[in-house]
């Protein structure tokens, strides 16, 4: 048996793995862990969806640089999430915000990693930089003059409003392909 496991049962589109877990430095136990290794779409549903990427306190962000090079960081999670739309504070002044501003392809991946399940979900669309007062009152929070020292009024408080297309998503050695208008 290798680290990652074997197989000892297949059947139906489930996999039972057994997979060593070291405990205590040199004891050797073995877990039975059963997968699904095929079958239908896991994210049935946009409720699904946007259940799973309420419980995430992080979401990753990427844009894309002037050289058309994809850059990637780590953002708290979105403030609002309306149908199709997802809302992030951020700074006026910030690289992301600049390079959203020249093209507005983005994409967003939200993941949760359990001890032997992995999920994630990635969406693509695009990215407006918005200035406007009232959705910014919307979504400030208590505690954000720590990073916009003149209230929900600073000039370098943004909010970053992406639109989701599109996405894939990946769970127990699943992934697929959607279109987020295709979601239930």
């Amino acid at each position: 048996m290798n680290k990652e496991g074997v197989c000892i049962a297949a059947g139906s589109g489930t996999c039972i793995m057994q997979v060593p877990v070291q405990r205590k430095q040199r004891r050797i136990s073995i877990v039975t862990v059963q997968g699904i290794m095929s079958g239908g779409f896991q994210m049935k549903t946009r409720k699904h969806m946007i259940e799973f990427i309420r419980k995430q306190k992080t979401a990753f962000v990427a844009s894309v640089d002037e050289d058309g090079f994809p850059n990637i960081k780590a953002m708290f999670a979105p403030r609002k999430i309306e149908g199709d739309c997802f809302y992030f504070s951020t700074n006026t002044s910030s690289m992301r915000s600049q390079q959203f501003m020249k093209n507005s392809k983005a994409s967003i991946y939200f993941y949760n990693r359990g001890r032997f399940r992995y999920e994630g979900i990635m969406l693509t669309g695009t990215m407006e930089v918005l200035q406007d007062e009232a959705i910014k009152k919307e979504i400030w929070c208590t505690g954000d003059t720590m990073y916009y020292s003149q209230g929900v009024t600073d000039p370098d408080y943004c909010v970053l409003k992406f639109t989701a297309v599109k996405g894939r998503h990946y769970c127990d050695l699943k992934t697929e392909s959607f279109h987020v208008d295709d979601l239930e």
